[in-house]
């Protein structure tokens, strides 16, 4: 199935080589990506049915000012990513402790936002940081697990996957994508997903063949990857999932169509947008996976301009690149010590 995209116009013609598409113009794009997806999505992430997001989509493709969101202003995705960033630069690697510190400033005055507030949370991640604001930061390894899979872990994946994308070891990689999804969303399907979707961030920077991208069943860390992976894939008919926003499957199953049916960073972006639902989210999640995969010379040069503090998010995708690797240094997990 593809979105009838009959009546909306590319912006964007240029033809990318991906043969020539640089390692790091594709980490920039990744982060990029998700920034520019989020804006794009914001103002009309509720109350609109697909129909009516199709018909706009002319119009939407332009960032613009709409309900509360000014001209290229992202939410929580975004916000998140950033302060995960941050953590990972200041610390010079994974410090669980400096992550949820950065958190809860964004939760609570609005680091790393538009907004002075922490816009556009999620309940689960509420749930987490005000624990952890209220001074219960280590979890216990008998901490009972929670049965909701929320997509906020992927959301804001990004900054692991740059900072480590030198790591010969890919199970380094699946390491920290479920430490960093673990801090907010205490759930096995959750973690594991994350992990999921971290080998395909990492296989989409190395690797032209999209079928090679999403073979990911060889990198199985056990039954709950198992089993995230078996309901991931293959992809059902997309008309069927309307009824999970929110759910970390979904998402990601949202974002793999866009970047599998869709030949152009623009084109598979505009059609996850039109799918509606938690579009920000949706398209937070494919911006990461096509920007790895079509680098920046992909994403229109108006979204690029037009998307909030988009320099600074090149500059510091540039400054995680350059890490090349990410340790872990402390965990907040009994059962990580």
């Amino acid at each position: 199935m593809t979105i009838n995209l009959s009546l909306y116009k590319p912006h964007s013609l240029a033809i990318i080589n991906l043969m020539t598409t640089t390692i790091q113009s594709k980490l920039q794009a990744m982060l990029l990506g998700l920034a520019v997806g989020d804006a794009l999505g914001a103002p009309v992430e509720h109350g609109h049915t697909s129909g009516e997001i199709t018909a706009r989509a002319n119009e939407l493709r332009h960032m613009h000012d709409e309900a509360q969101f000014k001209k290229g202003v992202w939410t929580d995705d975004t916000s998140m990513a950033l302060c995960l960033a941050d953590s990972l630069l200041e610390c010079s690697g994974y410090d669980s402790w400096n992550v949820m510190d950065k958190y809860v400033q964004w939760m609570q005055e609005g680091y790393r936002s538009y907004f002075d507030y922490g816009e556009g949370i999620g309940i689960q991640t509420a749930g987490m940081l005000d624990e952890f604001a209220e001074g219960e930061a280590l979890i216990h390894k008998d901490r009972e697990r929670s049965d909701s899979a929320g997509n906020g872990t992927i959301m804001r994946l990004a900054p692991v996957v740059i900072a480590a994308h030198e790591r010969t070891d890919i199970k380094t990689i699946q390491h920290l994508a479920k430490l960093s999804a673990r801090e907010t969303h205490y759930s096995y399907e959750a973690e594991a997903a994350t992990e999921i979707f971290a080998v395909l961030l990492y296989n989409a920077v190395h690797e032209k063949d999209k079928q090679r991208i999403i073979d990911v069943a060889k990198y199985s860390s056990g039954q709950y990857y198992d089993s995230a992976l078996a309901k991931l894939l293959p992809l059902p008919d997309i008309g069927r999932l309307n009824d999970r926003q929110g759910y970390v499957i979904y998402t990601l199953q949202i974002a793999l169509w866009g970047f599998l049916n869709y030949d152009t960073f623009e084109d598979g972006m505009i059609a996850v947008m039109c799918l509606g639902g938690d579009v920000d989210t949706t398209m937070a999640v494919y911006g990461q996976l096509a920007g790895a995969y079509y680098g920046r010379e992909a994403i229109p040069e108006e979204w690029q301009r037009d998307v909030y503090l988009g320099d600074e998010i090149i500059e510091l995708a540039g400054k995680l690149a350059a890490m090349r690797k990410c340790p872990v240094l402390h965990t907040r997990f009994e059962e990580d010590i």
